[in-house]
């Protein structure tokens, strides 16, 4: 009787051990079949377009320009990181190349429903009423490309530059 009670247990036992081994699996494949994909793919260029929104200015020459890159593909993206600024002279050539620099804002990944709106900005100083010495270089144009895209944007803004022009990660709401 003694053996036939430990053949049960270890019958038993292997049987919970089985069971223990597979239903997890079978829950998380289960798990992953019900849950919708959340990953959305990085945004393309050609399902995008640049809007210009406004400029802010403060005493001392202070200035700052808000842009928005909007999605108008039929899916929605994502967006993340800095995006890439050319500032050009009138000629078209870029100029100032070493002066755009990051803000210290971290970086975050912006998803884009159909229609909707990444915000980034720029900072820079355009020498206000006391500055002293030579006129500052003067851009005409810029260009601006989205994060992780190929395609660039093209604006006539007019901007003096008498600092380095700061630019601001892409983010899901204007700052």
């Amino acid at each position: 009787m003694l053996k036939r009670s430990g053949l049960a247990f270890a019958v038993a036992s292997c049987a919970w051990l089985i069971i223990w081994l597979i239903v997890p699996v079978n829950q998380n494949a289960a798990a992953a079949k019900a849950a919708p994909n959340s990953v959305f793919s990085i945004c393309q260029g050609a399902n995008l377009s640049l809007r210009y929104i406004d400029t802010d200015a403060a005493m001392g020459g202070v200035r700052g320009a808000s842009y928005a890159f909007k999605n108008n593909g039929s899916a929605a993206c994502t967006l993340s990181g800095f995006p890439h600024l050319q500032l050009l002279n009138r000629y078209g050539h870029p100029i100032w190349v070493n002066h755009i620099i990051h803000s210290e804002e971290p970086p975050g990944i912006v998803t884009l429903a159909p229609g909707g709106e990444a915000f980034f900005s720029i900072q820079y100083n355009e020498g206000g009423a006391g500055h002293v010495g030579p006129p500052c270089p003067s851009v005409r144009r810029i260009k601006v490309r989205a994060p992780g895209t190929k395609r660039w944007f093209s604006r006539r803004d007019q901007i003096s530059l008498c600092s380095d022009v700061t630019i601001s990660p892409v983010a899901a709401a204007a700052e």
